[in-house]
């Protein structure tokens, strides 16, 4: 391998799930054969491992990079890459400021653009912020030669949005680390309605994730299955708002919030169903967190790139109405109460391998060889 240096441009490596699948993608180069150098936008913090024959490169001016000065610190970081780094071809970015300064860096040389895209955009910035950066990413686009989007979702936005050539997008999905999300494959069956059942979901306590929403869902269900219970694992503006809400239904006690957890596919694996209704996701990582970990996901019909995520399945998953009438929560007991396990196991088998992280991985790779 002529050229085995691999740049890997992020804001950070803190917690997040395009940092993750940085973290993830940079041990899989490595096992290519590849020397892996992070460039860091902003200040490093670094939550996930690395490889540690891995470098790490703080870019000038890090530190102000969330500021008013932002575009001028992009170019200046841009152009630090394109003097210290403008030899290596094997170049990708996560992230707007990671992919700015990705595209900038690469004017007058003859190496490929390729970014990963994993936001709904319209729902990222608002207001004038939201102009600037469209007209700052119109400009990357035009000079990119492939976007990975995260989903189907992200890949309409950015043609309807950026007018973004589809030959450009290449839609990867994001992979599961089935090591950390998984479950013991010796029980049978799932828990019966009568016994009571352990619904969870997990998620920032913020408006967005429509946790209110959730509950409610579970406050109509205890009609059907009173013994059951709801686990809130997450932390967020929103927490009094939910714990009032949970008083005023009078299932205080039937609610447990955990706060932010360290050991969420832990909690996972000891629930039996997942309920998901946020407003929007680019993706939904959690609800094949929550496959991985054994337990099927009801989640709001809204969420295109969900659908996406279980296309063909059926027992894995089950949609919903976000009115949520007496109707819809009968069709979910019905879902619950027909659910048989070996289905389940089987059709969970089939959905990780197609997310499996050397697969994913691979897909990444070959838009470098094409």
């Amino acid at each position: 391998m002529k050229n085995n240096k691999f740049l890997i441009i992020i804001n950070s490596l803190g917690k997040g799930g395009a940092e993750r699948i940085a973290s993830e993608f940079s041990f899989f180069l490595e096992e290519q054969g590849y020397d892996v150098i992070f460039l860091f936008t902003d200040i490093a913090s670094i939550s996930y491992k690395i490889p540690s024959t891995a470098k790490t490169v703080s870019l000038p001016f890090s530190k102000y990079v969330k500021t008013f000065l932002f575009p001028i610190i992009i170019c200046i970081q841009a152009v630090y890459v394109r003097l210290y780094f403008g030899k290596h071809k094997n170049v990708i970015s996560f992230l707007h400021r990671a992919n700015l300064v990705n595209g900038l860096s690469s004017l007058f040389s003859g190496r490929k653009v390729i970014i990963s895209e994993r936001s709904i955009f319209s729902k990222s910035y608002k207001g004038s912020k939201q102009h600037l950066m469209k007209g700052i990413l119109s400009l990357l686009f035009i000079r990119v030669t492939k976007i990975i989007a995260v989903s189907q979702v992200v890949k309409k936005e950015l043609i309807s949005s950026f007018n973004v050539k589809p030959s450009k997008i290449k839609v990867i999905h994001n992979p599961i680390n089935t090591n950390d999300f998984n479950f013991e494959e010796n029980k049978k069956e799932f828990y019966a309605i009568d016994k009571g059942i352990n619904f969870c979901t997990v998620g920032r306590l913020i408006s967005s994730k429509r946790i209110e929403l959730v509950i409610t869902l579970f406050y109509k269900i205890l009609q059907f299955s009173p013994k059951s219970k709801l686990h809130i694992l997450g932390d967020g503006d929103n927490v009094s708002i939910l714990k009032k809400l949970a008083e005023d239904l009078n299932i205080k006690e039937q609610v447990v919030f955990y706060g932010n957890v360290s050991d969420v596919p832990l909690i996972l694996k000891k629930c039996d169903i997942f309920l998901f209704t946020s407003l929007y996701e680019s993706f939904g990582n959690v609800a094949l967190e929550a496959t991985s970990s054994g337990l099927p996901v009801i989640y709001s019909s809204n969420l295109d790139s969900v659908k996406e995520i279980y296309l063909n399945t059926n027992s894995l998953s089950f949609s919903i109405d976000e009115n949520i009438d007496d109707n819809e929560v009968k069709s979910i007991i019905k879902f619950i109460e027909l659910l048989e396990y070996e289905s389940f196991k089987q059709e969970r088998t089939k959905l990780l391998q197609r997310h499996r992280g050397e697969e994913i991985f691979k897909e990444y790779l070959n838009e470098y060889k094409k």
